[in-house]
């Protein structure tokens, strides 16, 4: 039997059950930025509600976060805050899912059959908010080689100017 292109969350409402590593499951991520400028609020939502998948970053969510700091002038300055949002929001929902996959009633699913698939619907939830925090790691360690690697060529461009600032006073 075929169900279709369901997302975890429509299999266990609909049908009863979920399917681990599920290619159609998401997490739905509800985001409020806590302050907002008064010139910003007037463009942008007040709350976003974005479904955010294994792989890839959300181009709404992203959308978002960049128009929340879009007072910051420095453009590297405000992905660095945007990857620190995500994450910070990614973490607070790793936090809450582990915590309710702790619950006793979690513990033994074999006095309620049904609560196998609660159990593996908040498991499969918390795979794919890892995969986004660790591709948000990735990014950021890019960033941050990206960085260096231009501080570094700044650094050494500095010392030959000077170098032939020093020589051509000869």
């Amino acid at each position: 039997m075929d169900y279709g292109a369901l997302a975890n969350s429509d299999l266990l409402t609909d049908f009863g059950f979920c399917v681990p590593d599920n290619q159609f499951d998401y997490v739905r991520v509800k985001y409020q930025h806590p302050t907002l400028s008064l010139n910003v609020k007037d463009y942008l939502k007040e709350e976003i509600s974005v479904n955010l998948k294994r792989s890839g970053f959300n181009f709404e969510l992203l959308t978002y976060l960049r128009l929340c700091f879009k007072e910051v002038q420095d453009e590297y300055e405000k992905e660095l805050r945007v990857l620190e949002e995500m994450n910070a929001i990614l973490s607070g929902l790793r936090d809450k899912i582990q915590a309710l996959l702790s619950k006793e009633v979690f513990a033994d699913t074999s006095k309620h059959p049904l609560l196998i698939f609660a159990k593996i619907y908040q498991e499969e939830q918390l795979k794919i908010v890892n995969a986004q925090i660790s591709l948000i790691e990735q990014v950021h360690e890019h960033k941050f080689a990206e960085v260096e690697a231009y501080s570094a060529t700044m650094k050494e461009y500095a010392s030959q100017i000077k170098e032939f600032q020093r020589t051509s006073k000869k």
